[in-house]
C-alpha cells in the first residue's frame, strides 16, 4: 500500500527532506526528477513501512532504492548509505 504525502499532510515535510537530501547528494550533471514515497510491506524480513526513492532520468530510465524505515525516521546518513 502506498501512502501519499499529498493526502497525508504529516508526511509532506518528511518527503521534502528526503527529496532535497537526495538532490543535494547528486552531481549537478545527473539530470533527473526525484520521487519519494512511503510504502507498506507485509513480506517476511520487510520493514512494515519503508521509504522508496525513484530517480527518473531526464534521458529515460530510472534508478530505485529503498530505505527500510518510515519516511519520518529517515536521516541524512540513511540516504547516503542507500544511494546507488
Amino acid at each position: 500500500m502506498l501512502f501519499s504525502a499529498n493526502t497525508q499532510l504529516s508526511l509532506r515535510a518528511h518527503k521534502k527532506f528526503v527529496i532535497s537530501t537526495v538532490e543535494s547528494l547528486l552531481p549537478p550533471s545527473f539530470g533527473c526528477t526525484v520521487l519519494a514515497m512511503e510504502v507498506s510491506c507485509n513480506l517476511p524480513l520487510c520493514a512494515p513501512l519503508e521509504t522508496c526513492v525513484v530517480l527518473v532520468k531526464d534521458g529515460g530510465g530510472k534508478v530505485t532504492f529503498k530505505i527500510m524505515k518510515p519516511m519520518k525516521d529517515v536521516t541524512l546518513d540513511d540516504v547516503r548509505g542507500r544511494m546507488p
